[in-house]
């Protein structure tokens, strides 16, 4: 028996993906606050949980720009990830993650009630009809699992999140797939012929200490991976978690041979456990006591068919960072692009940068803008995607694929469409008339756009007088961490760091070295100016270079006289030549806002950024610096950017709380809304935060008080905060006065802000 259903939505979102999550609750928000009380909104997602390749069912951790340091994402997706760290005790590893996820993603999605979910549904057929010089989606067809119904849903706008561009395809809409040749769009990592190839799929596993000896023997049908030399290219230092080069791709096709691949990587995923117990060198009694606790069984995909757009995304436009005019979204994960057939391909490595140090380096990229023209079908007039099937090249979309990366565009797609549904327009005519309402939009929700910043005139903060309890100045001065034995590098190699600099001149700075020479040793240090925080790479001069003598045994502090006219509020890049002799520099394992410390590579001069460990922050080396800076100032939390860019943008208060930020205003205002963006340091991720964590300079207790006839009021009291934003709403109220009292953080000594927003709607 079968039930029949037709259901009419405004948007509908295919894909429970991270993309998809985002979408839908970035346009059913703004629906909502847009007074369009009666729209819906559809999420159809084809399995039982939600979050797609990161989720219970295939546990591979979401990753994006947040290697890049102040890269992390933020909006939608770090208020979903921020709340899975502060109630999941597992950390983000491959194959660990857990229902805790699923649950999160679930409930953010059930907290919006004009959104309504469909799981275990699948597209099967999309009907277009013909408009204009394009087509039209009208309805689709969808089947849902284990209630047995059929369903056809009738919508304004559709998103394809689906990562195979299935609703597309079906509607269709025009694709791509395979690999181009260099010469089509001049990419450095194109083919010489085209061909029709795609980065495989993957399964991952999981093992656990079961506490006595348990033997393993592999079935008959396991791959053979007997001794070290069969998987020579494949790093496998830990046996707990999976890897991502149990990789199987062509000679099959992603979608057609899905039930094969699967089949295919589990003889593979038995073959690599059967070595780590049986025949691997790396191990011995310390794996006799593991055994295998979870094997996925739906591939991870990497690629398949991609949706043409109004532009199509090339390695040129992340390398440039080109600025056009209608971006919305970032990625920054590096080039990404695994062997072709995977653990097939034995004799080469899953992905050639893991063997070549020097390719890796090539294929690091700094955080690049993303077009809204990419995000849209080219000829399906009411189709926007978000996801790996966004409109771009196969080398381009080896970075753009993440799924962080996916979740920005997918809460910009949202964001559209939304203002699709409000001004009964499509998403071209969105892209070329509404751009900046998007933008705009987008930063409010706390996205960050490249070189765009808060210009709300709804925004009563950007005209009231600002005041403070008090400011911290810059002090990256030897601490704690720094008496560390750890903390100290060998100066064998070239070291930067990155400075704000609020003065028109640095008359010296300060280093903390040890000489362990019996000899005096010249050291070169050099300064030159930088558009923002990764733009360090430049090929802009220098505008000082400055010798100095480091005397024989020298341990401590060493005075550089500089004496150098700079630009006011800008960053500066302060960076050391490489030494033939023993010196180090002495680093502190914090970085205060806006600073950060790099090295050299020796081949290929690529500046890469320190981590004390895989799962710590950046280091930082000690530096003083004469005259002090203050670029943690009050006028920076209306400074429009909510993360450090070509300014810190970021209020730090005195050491000292509680602390405030006072608004006021010549003329009474009416509010209803105040919206207050933390720090939660970007320099941390999903991956790098420990289980059961929130960030310790995020403000953690507050309350908000607002003046009317001169006398104080208590408006809002929050304890217990470990989010980034926070947006409350309250009955309009008439005030002179507004401030905010930081009563606690989570652990810092100082109160923190990158923004306010006041609002009377």
């Amino acid at each position: 028996m079968s039930y029949n259903y037709e259901k009419t939505f405004d948007i509908v979102v295919a894909g429970g993906g991270l993309a998809g999550v985002c979408a839908a609750i970035s346009s059913a928000r703004l629906l909502k606050q847009k007074g369009l009380t009666k729209a819906k909104v559809a999420l159809i997602n084809d399995r039982p949980v939600l979050g797609g390749v990161s989720s219970s069912e295939i546990r591979v951790p979401p990753v994006g720009a947040g290697r890049n340091p102040y890269g992390y994402e933020t909006g939608i997706i770090s208020e979903l990830l921020y709340e899975e760290r502060h109630r999941n005790h597992n950390r983000w590893e491959m194959g660990t993650a857990n229902s805790i996820w699923d649950i999160v993603l679930w409930e953010a999605v059930k907290n919006e009630q004009n959104i309504e979910l469909f799981q275990n549904t699948s597209v099967r057929s999309a009907d277009s009809i013909e408009d204009g010089n394009g087509l039209k989606i009208k309805k689709l067809s969808m089947v849902q699992l284990g209630n047995e119904s059929n369903y056809e849903i009738f919508s304004k706008i559709f998103i394809d999140c689906t990562g195979d561009s299935t609703l597309a395809y079906e509607a269709g809409a025009e694709c791509m797939e395979g690999r181009e040749e260099k010469s089509k769009y001049n990419e450095i990592f194109g083919q010489d012929k085209p061909d029709d190839g795609h980065m495989g799929s993957s399964l991952l596993f999981q093992a656990k200490d079961v506490g006595r000896p348990c033997p393993f023997k592999a079935p008959e049908f396991a791959a053979k991976y007997e001794s070290e030399k069969s998987l020579c290219f494949r790093p496998h230092q830990s046996f707990k978690n999976g890897y991502y080069w149990i990789e199987v791709g062509v000679p099959h096709e992603t979608i057609k041979h899905n039930e094969e691949i699967r089949d295919e990587l589990l003889r593979h995923v038995l073959g690599v456990w059967d070595h780590l117990k049986n025949h691997c060198s790396h191990f011995g009694k310390e794996v006799e006591n593991w055994a295998l606790d979870w094997v996925g069984m739906i591939p991870g995909k990497r690629g398949s068919r991609r949706i043409v757009g109004d532009s199509i995304m090339t390695e040129n436009d992340l390398r440039d960072c080109k600025m056009y005019d209608d971006r919305v979204a970032y990625g920054g994960h590096f080039l990404d692009l695994h062997t072709m057939g995977g653990i097939l391909a034995a004799d080469k490595p899953g992905n050639p940068v893991d063997t070549d140090p020097d390719l890796w380096d090539q294929c690091r990229l700094k955080p690049y803008p993303i077009r809204l023209s990419a995000l849209y079908s080219k000829n399906v007039n009411n189709l926007f995607m978000a996801g790996r099937n966004i409109s771009s090249s196969h080398v381009a979309n080896g970075s753009a694929r993440v799924m962080l990366t996916t979740a920005l565009m997918g809460q910009s797609v949202g964001t559209a469409a939304a203002i699709c549904i409000e001004k009964n327009i499509t998403p071209k005519e969105c892209r070329n008339n509404y751009i900046k309402d998007v933008q705009q939009l987008l930063l409010r929700q706390g996205c960050f756009i490249h070189q765009l910043k808060n210009e709300d005139p709804e925004d009563l903060v950007l005209k009231a007088k600002l005041s403070c309890s008090g400011e911290s100045n810059l002090d990256l001065t030897q601490n704690a961490s720094s008496d560390n034995e750890e903390y100290k590098q060998l100066m064998d190699k070239a070291y930067g760091t990155i400075l704000p600099i609020t003065t028109n001149r640095i008359n010296s700075v300060t280093l903390w070295i040890e000489n362990e020479e019996e000899s005096e040793v010249t050291l070169i240090v050099r300064l030159k100016k930088i558009k923002h925080v990764w733009d360090f790479q430049n090929d802009e001069d220098d505008i000082c270079q400055t010798e100095i003598k480091v005397p024989s045994k020298h341990t401590g502090p060493l005075e550089i006289n500089l004496n150098v006219q700079v630009e006011q509020n800008s960053f500066y890049f302060l960076y050391t030549e490489a030494l033939q002799e023993i010196v180090y520099l002495k680093f502190r394992k914090d970085h205060p806002a806006g600073t950060l410390s790099v090295w050299q590579s020796p081949t290929t001069k690529s500046w890469k950024y320190m981590r004390h460990n895989s799962v710590e922050g950046f280091e930082l080396f000690c530096l003083g610096i004469k005259p002090e800076q203050s670029p943690y100032g009050i006028e920076n939390i209306r400074s429009g950017v909510t993360r450090p860019y070509e300014e810190t943008n970021l209020w730090v208060s005195s050491p000292m709380l509680p602390a405030h930020v006072e608004l006021n205003w010549d003329d009474i205002v009416e509010i209803s809304t105040i919206e207050i963006t933390f720090d939660t340091d970007l320099t941390f991720t999903n991956e790098t935060m420990p289980a059961f964590s929130v960030s310790d300079k995020c403000v953690k207790n507050y309350e908000i008080q607002y003046q009317e006839n001169n006398n104080w009021h208590s408006l809002i009291k929050v304890e217990g905060n470990y989010q980034r934003q926070r947006i409350h709403h309250f009955p309009e109220i008439k005030i002179e006065n507004i401030r905010i009292i930081i009563n606690k953080t989570n652990g810092d000594l100082c109160a923190r802000i990158y923004e306010i927003r006041l609002y009377k709607n």
